[in-house]
C-alpha cells in the first residue's frame, strides 16, 4: 500500500471597489513549492520551523516554479487564519489606503521567520492571477485554502 502526501491551495480573491460597490472575484490555483514542501519535512522531522505568517504580493507574471520566486511589492502578515480537518484556511485584507499604485498579478505565502520586509522567511507557495490595478478605490481580501490530503 502507498500513502501519498497531497499538497494543495486555492487563492479566493475578493475585489471590491469601494466607492461604486462592485465586486469581482479571482479564483486560481497554487504550487507549492520545494522549499514549502521541505517545510513540512522539517516540521515533521523535529526541526524548530514556525508556520506560515506572511503573504506577499507581486507585479511579475512568470509561471510558478519549483523554486522560490516573487517580485514582492507589498508585505503583510495574516489579517485571520483558521483550521478543520486537513485544511489551513488563511485571510488577508489589503485596505484601500495599502499596496496604491501597483499592478498587482502574484502573489506567495511565508512563514519560518518571516516579517513585513521582502525576501524574509520561507516561501511556501506561488499563484499567478488576472492583473489588478491597486487604487485607492478597491480593497481587497485574500483568502487561501491549503489542503494536505494523505492517500
Amino acid at each position: 500500500m502507498r500513502e501519498d502526501l497531497d499538497l494543495k491551495g486555492k487563492l479566493t480573491i475578493v475585489i471590491e471597489n469601494v466607492v461604486t460597490g462592485r465586486i469581482r472575484t479571482v479564483v486560481v490555483d497554487n504550487l507549492v513549492i520545494l522549499n514549502g514542501r521541505n517545510l513540512i519535512r522539517d516540521f515533521l522531522f523535529g526541526d524548530a520551523v514556525t508556520g506560515l505568517t506572511h503573504m506577499a504580493l507581486g507585479t511579475d507574471t512568470s509561471e510558478p516554479s519549483v523554486t522560490p520566486t516573487i517580485t514582492e511589492v507589498f508585505r503583510k502578515v495574516f489579517t485571520s487564519k483558521a483550521k478543520a480537518d486537513g485544511k489551513l484556511t488563511v485571510d488577508m485584507y489589503l485596505s484601500s489606503t495599502e499596496a496604491n499604485g501597483y499592478t498587482l498579478t502574484s502573489a506567495a505565502l511565508f512563514g519560518n521567520g518571516a516579517t513585513d520586509s521582502a525576501g524574509t522567511g520561507t516561501q511556501y507557495n506561488k499563484v499567478i492571477h488576472d492583473q489588478i490595478s491597486k487604487t485607492a478605490s478597491l480593497s481587497i481580501t485574500y483568502t487561501w485554502d491549503l489542503y494536505i490530503n494523505a492517500g
